[in-house]
């Protein structure tokens, strides 16, 4: 099926009108992601700080390192703007971070 050229012009305007409520509503919930990312690394300098302070060392990977795969693996559909990190890499990162 092809599209007349005013037909495709209507269709780019309603697709540009879609895409513009879906890039505010991905904008609203990364400024949310943003905020409990500042907290997790809050936590994390504290309870850090913490284990110092006892003369313990976390032999977990840092948690922020962790979620920035979690992040980078489920915004996947953004590549090739984004550094490669797998679905998989994701799903452990994310069972590692929240694991006991």
């Amino acid at each position: 099926m092809t599209l007349l050229p005013t037909e495709a012009a209507s269709r780019a305007d309603t697709l540009g009108r879609q895409l513009r409520e879906q890039a505010a509503v991905y904008v609203a919930m990364v400024k949310e992601v943003g905020a409990v990312a500042a907290e997790l690394a809050d936590l994390e300098a504290q309870r850090r700080a913490a284990l110092n302070l006892a003369g313990q060392r976390d032999p977990r990977p840092p948690a922020t390192s962790l979620a920035a795969d979690v992040a980078l693996g489920y915004l996947g559909a953004l590549r090739p703007h984004i550094p490669f990190v797998t679905i998989e890499s994701a799903e452990r990162a994310a069972e590692e971070l929240t694991g006991p």
